[in-house]
């Protein structure tokens, strides 16, 4: 960590343990801007002034845009994206807290240099893959939660700090999906967790590994897991969350094994069906014609949209593991798009 970035680390965690009014908080925002800035390249920090702050702690409600999206089952989820300056504090905010998180090496999602794929890894060739859910993962955390664990250590913010960040980054009592900060604090917060799910896999002798509300166990046996799911799930109730049951799956090396969307019988992988599907595209595509391919996969979608989103496919699909084939969906990606 470079020494003017260590020195403003040491200054955000100082006023974030002592400030007790606006204008203290309203510095704690402004140096953790500072360094959201340092870390984009950007030439100046937007600087955020005590009356906006004040007005979205006041009506925190009226600076978010509501909306749905589906599901990959088919059901409708419910994201709260905030207004301009409330993102712009929420990404602040969020700032500060990276600074001073202290995060497990088995948690892996929504941090730096980890990704679904250091998430899979740890899972591959194993005989047993054990898949679990937390239930309704972001509503779970409440604002009371919230505002105990940010006085609590690593941060131990002072009561305004605390009451301030619980405030500007909840919605309804609770963390909303779409605001920048949420998914530092399911960190914060499922740090004991955590640990305790390092524990129990050590126990039953099990890579472990958790993606936001994906928790994965696999070993040798079906025993092991089967164990391990037991432990989970009481753990799971002592820490305030609870087991989605629907979700858990069983999977034995027979069968397509998959962590976060990846399959890991022998090595991460986009899963056949993604595959299948990004080569229908394709080949439709080279068939009948952009326009005519874009109005088959995706209705509504512009041509060019669709492009982007067949491109974005074959990255995702190299990214994880490049093989003969993934490598040539992308040179018939590069056909299409020159017209040969």
């Amino acid at each position: 960590m470079a020494k003017s970035l260590v020195k403003k680390s040491d200054e955000i965690l100082r006023l974030l343990q002592t400030s007790k009014d606006l204008v203290s908080f309203t510095q704690v925002i402004n140096v953790g801007n500072e360094v959201f800035a340092e870390r984009k390249g950007y030439d100046k920090p937007s600087i955020i002034n005590r009356e906006s702050i004040y007005y979205c702690l006041k009506n925190t409600s009226d600076c978010y845009h509501n909306f749905t999206i589906k599901k990959k089952s088919g059901a409708d989820r419910n994201i709260s994206a905030p207004q301009p300056v409330l993102k712009q504090i929420q990404k602040s905010i969020k700032t500060c807290i990276d600074l001073h998180l202290e995060i497990s090496s088995n948690s892996h999602g929504f941090i730096n240099g980890k990704s679904i794929i250091s998430n899979s890894t740890p899972h591959v060739g194993n005989d047993w893959v054990l898949n679990m859910d937390i239930e309704d993962f972001f509503p779970s955390i409440s604002y009371g939660r919230l505002y105990v664990v940010l006085q609590m250590p690593p941060l131990r913010c002072s009561t305004y700090v605390a009451q301030s960040i619980a405030t500007l980054c909840t919605l309804n009592a609770s963390l909303p999906q779409g605001a920048p900060t949420s998914p530092v604090f399911t960190n914060l917060i499922c740090q004991r967790l955590d640990r305790k799910l390092g524990h129990i896999a050590l126990k039953y002798n099990c890579n472990q590994t958790r993606y936001v509300d994906d928790i994965t166990y696999s070993a040798d046996s079906k025993h092991q897991v089967i164990k391990a799911r037991k432990a989970v799930a009481q753990l799971l109730n002592k820490e305030g969350f609870s087991e989605k049951e629907s979700k858990t799956r069983f999977q034995q090396d027979s069968m397509r094994q998959e962590v976060t969307g990846l399959t890991v019988n022998d090595f991460p992988n986009a899963s056949r069906t993604f595959r299948r599907k990004t080569r229908a595209m394709l080949h439709d595509w080279k068939i009948n014609g952009l326009e005519a391919a874009a109005s088959s996969h995706s209705e509504g979608m512009s041509a060019l949209h669709f492009s982007l989103m067949v491109g974005g496919r074959i990255a995702f699909i190299n990214s994880v593991h490049k093989t003969t084939e993934s490598l040539k969906l992308l040179q018939i990606f590069k056909e299409n798009k020159h017209g040969k």
